[in-house]
C-alpha cells in the first residue's frame, strides 16, 4: 500500500478510492507499473477538461479521481512481472537469503 500512498499523495482522490483494494488488484505489478497507472489516471482526468473545453476556464479544476478510474486502468495494464520471474526471484532469494 506504500507505493499507492506515495504516488497518490498529491492527487485529488474521491472518497471511494480504497488503497488496500488497489493493492490487491495490482498483484504482480511492479513499482514502476503502479507509478505509471497513477500518472495515467491523473492525465486521463486532466484530459477530460480539454475534451470538454473546460480547460479554458481559469477556475475549473479536474474532478476527483475515483476507484472506477483506477480499476479501468488496471484492467488495461498488463503486469510487467511474470509468474516465472517471481518463481526465479524466490529461488534466488532462498539460495542467497539476500535482496
Amino acid at each position: 500500500m506504500g507505493l499507492f500512498k506515495l504516488y497518490t499523495k498529491s492527487l485529488n482522490l474521491a472518497p471511494s478510492v480504497n488503497l488496500n483494494e488497489l493493492c490487491i488488484l495490482s498483484e504482480r505489478l511492479s513499482g514502476s507499473d503502479i507509478r505509471d497507472i497513477c500518472q495515467s489516471v491523473r492525465l486521463q482526468v486532466i484530459g477530460e477538461l480539454f475534451e470538454t473545453g473546460e480547460a479554458n476556464k481559469k477556475e475549473t479544476q479536474p474532478r476527483p479521481i475515483s476507484m472506477k478510474d483506477f480499476k479501468r486502468k488496471l484492467e488495461e495494464r498488463k503486469p510487467s512481472v511474470t509468474l516465472d520471474m517471481i518463481k526465479m526471484y524466490n529461488k534466488w532469494f532462498e539460495g542467497f537469503k539476500a535482496l
